[in-house]
């Protein structure tokens, strides 16, 4: 703990007092030693209720909710005594910070909310700053925890987020609720995800090329486009108008994805193709892609129309400069959209014979009578 037995103010707060809101709604402050005491009763009570069902001839799926209730409760109780044993944070009436400015501690400790997969926790910890009212400067107990800058866990984000991108923030906000029992609002995940989006570029520009140990024989690049329809808003909404020459009932942005990753070859015969095809048998030992890396633009609705397109290619190029530096390894590149299809020469800054482009022929606006035109010179087409 923090402090010593000589200073009276230290002795006061030597125990912390962790308030946190309870699944019933009432609050609780507990110390350290209440935290544990509390966890140990929370055990003993699960091993009752294993027992209880076992007499009662519960079925298994009754037991798994309840279990992991409990043990929602059970990890709450000992994440708070974790917290309570980092102290409330006073180091004294100054701080010294890294740089050698002294700060000065505020009179009154300082509330802040803290939402982990267990449940809420209200932190009551003392700040250090210029004077009430103005920026803190330093937060002990935050640096010694490594609390976020926002009010949710990481882990509590992560698994939000992975909801999100597979569904809509609404369905997420009930998958959370049943499983956590937590329901944030859309509202709330709408903010984490662009919260976390701001940090995607720096992650992306920190992150090295993959062990090339690990690497596939060929890489791949691939792209596609899709026109996304934008809600006017209500003031342009005007019915009875009728639209001008050239003008379309809707706004479109463009959304582009692109991919890069390895892969080992993998030969086939021409019936094997045929019978993978009429699903006649499973493609067993097919390869899998390895570190695939994937990165998503959209053109802003103010911005020039290619903007997101040119961003993405930039990116898959600095992809595949960072992982086939030599242009030794066989490259395989698909495009399935037209405005991904006639910028598939900016992947490879540098020429290289050995690689192989696949588009539909949509991707160039080609129909399949015509000839085929030498649109990539010295390159192969499947």
């Amino acid at each position: 703990m923090v402090g010593s037995a000589n200073s009276p103010l230290e002795v006061e707060h030597r125990l912390l007092q962790l308030m946190f809101i309870a699944p019933g709604g009432f609050a609780m402050i507990l110390t350290t030693e209440q935290a544990f005491l509390k966890s140990q009763s929370q055990y003993q009570a699960l091993q009752d209720s294993v027992t209880r069902a076992l007499a009662n001839g519960q079925r298994i799926d009754q037991v798994e909710r309840d279990l992991l209730r409990q043990l929602l409760e059970l990890g709450h109780s000992l994440l708070m005594a974790f917290v309570a044993e980092h102290g409330d944070g006073d180091e004294g009436p100054t701080t010294t910070a890294p740089d050698g400015q002294v700060w000065q501690r505020l009179p009154q400790p300082h509330t802040r909310r803290y939402v982990s997969i267990f449940g809420e926790l209200i932190i009551d910890r003392f700040v250090y700053g210029r004077r009430e009212g103005q920026k803190i400067e330093s937060v002990p107990v935050d640096r010694r925890l490594g609390l976020p800058a926002g009010e949710f866990s990481y882990v509590y984000e992560d698994w939000a987020q992975r909801l999100c991108v597979r569904g809509s923030f609404a369905e997420a906000s009930q998958s959370l609720e049943c499983l956590l029992g937590l329901r944030p609002s859309v509202r709330t995940l709408e903010h984490m995800n662009r919260c976390l989006a701001e940090q995607a570029t720096s992650f992306e520009d920190d992150r090295g090329p993959p062990p090339a140990a690990e690497e596939g024989a060929v890489l791949v690049v691939t792209a596609d486009g899709k026109g996304v329809p934008m809600r006017r808003p209500l003031q342009e909404r005007v019915r009875g108008r009728r639209r001008g020459k050239g003008e379309k009932a809707n706004k479109k942005q463009m959304a582009y994805v692109g991919a890069v990753y390895s892969i080992e070859r993998w030969v086939r015969t021409c019936e094997d193709v045929v019978g993978e095809l009429r699903r006649q048998e499973a493609a067993a030992g097919r390869p899998r892609p390895q570190h695939k890396r994937v990165w998503t633009e959209m053109t802003p609705a103010d911005g020039p129309p290619g903007r997101g397109r040119d961003a993405l290619f930039e990116w898959l190029a600095d992809g595949v400069d960072q992982r086939n530096p030599q242009t030794g390894r066989w490259s395989a590149c698909s495009m399935a959209s037209a405005g991904c299809g006639r910028n598939v020469g900016r992947v490879f800054r540098t020429p290289s014979p050995s690689w192989t482009c696949s588009m539909s022929w949509r991707s160039f606006g080609w129909q399949p009578t015509a000839s085929i035109p030498k649109a990539v010179p010295q390159r192969r087409r499947l």
